[in-house]
């Protein structure tokens, strides 16, 4: 394959919201510039709150496109005019709902450019509810690029639901570990921060498919037997129920709701024991920084990625999914016998391998066509 020289790339967001792809496309932004790239990031709304996060030499456009019907046909055009006028050497759609635009724009604008999408999640989990003419369009489009994913069985079901060939999809780990999070991981070496009551962290948008009703249930259990609190970092639709949850389970004094917080790593330097109750994910980066923070984690065998983060449970305990009383089991077995410093090292070190900086080496190595 021929090797192209790429120092200017795009990379295309609906926005700059709280979710985890929109962490990962600014990671994933401020590695590129640290391996000497020159970075526009356009966002198809201002909704920018994560915006603060991004390395100063990072350029921001905004092009206030909303993207219903016309609103999508609006991106096209906008998407088209601004990159046949800035000709860069490729684009990179950082969310599966635009990667057929991103396409679609980089035909029309009539510039040669490499065009790759992320895939971050199942995708036949995610598309089962378009209408048969959208999912083919969105699919046709996304059989057009090239395509990475952030995990081994996200690629996998992606080829499948795209109807690839086997191994057209790579894999490429999220950017989780940055500068910040190496800070937070020294501090974590020690364990001194750790609160003198056991806590248990989830962290996530409250959502059906994180299932922290079960986690609040499995806390319940732990609850009953010894002294401990659990805090939820995450914000979403499902507030009020797990609010009302809490409270048919007398435990409103012991689970605090602290909402949306910038630096999630903070409240996790503080905890004992991180569980991710989830149906099923992409890559989740939480669990990883979880593991840099040095807490003791528990997490789903749920597709994709906890197992692939985890290898198979050798850094963490995997319990089967839908299962709270696995989940109790779990997370009574890391208050009463914590991580040693050995393995708090060996975790951290694994952590580690999710580096922001060595996924924009792989990246560059997918743009460039060397060793894909």
């Amino acid at each position: 394959m021929k090797v192209r020289s790429v120092q200017s790339i795009v990379l295309v967001m609906d926005s700059l919201a709280t979710g985890g792809a929109e962490i990962v496309a600014v990671k994933l932004a401020n590695a590129l510039v640290q391996h000497g790239r020159k970075v526009t990031l356009v966002l198809m709304s201002r909704h920018d709150a994560c915006a603060y996060l991004l390395h100063p030499s990072v350029r921001v456009v905004h092009l206030n496109a909303q993207r219903r019907f016309i609103g999508s046909v609006l991106s096209v055009i906008k998407l088209r005019r601004f990159l046949r006028r800035e000709n860069p050497d490729a684009c990179i759609s950082g969310i599966e709902t635009l990667h057929a635009l991103v396409w679609l724009a980089s035909c029309l604008s009539g510039r040669q450019m490499m065009v790759l999408g992320i895939i971050h999640t199942m995708l036949s989990k995610h598309w089962k509810m378009l209408s048969c003419l959208r999912l083919a369009l969105w699919r046709e489009g996304m059989r057009r690029i090239k395509l990475v994913a952030v995990a081994d069985a996200a690629a996998r079901d992606a080829e499948m639901f795209l109807r690839l060939p086997a191994g057209a999809i790579q894999t490429i780990y999220n950017p989780v570990v940055d500068d910040a999070l190496f800070a937070a991981a020294e501090q974590a070496r020690s364990g001194s921060m750790r609160s003198i009551v056991p806590t248990l962290i989830c962290v996530g948008g409250l959502k059906p498919m994180k299932r922290f009703d079960l986690a609040i249930r499995a806390f319940a259990a732990v609850r009953d037997r010894r002294v401990c609190r659990m805090v939820i970092v995450g914000e979403g639709p499902e507030r009020a129920s797990l609010e009302a949850l809490i409270a048919q389970l007398g435990l409103s004094a012991d689970v605090m709701l602290l909402g949306h917080q910038d630096n999630p790593a903070e409240h996790m330097l503080h905890a004992h024991c991180f569980l991710l109750s989830s149906d099923y994910e992409g890559l989740p980066s939480v669990l990883i920084e979880a593991l840099a923070c040095g807490c003791a984690v528990v997490a789903t065998d749920c597709i994709s990625g906890p197992a692939e983060i985890l290898e198979q449970g050798r850094y963490g305990t995997l319990v089967s999914v839908g299962d709270s009383d696995a989940m109790a089991s779990a997370v009574a077995t890391a208050f009463a016998y914590p991580p040693n410093v050995q393995k708090r090292e060996e975790a951290i070190r694994r952590a580690h391998d999710f580096s922001a900086y060595r996924a924009a080496q792989h990246y560059l190595q997918a743009l460039e066509g060397v060793g894909v």
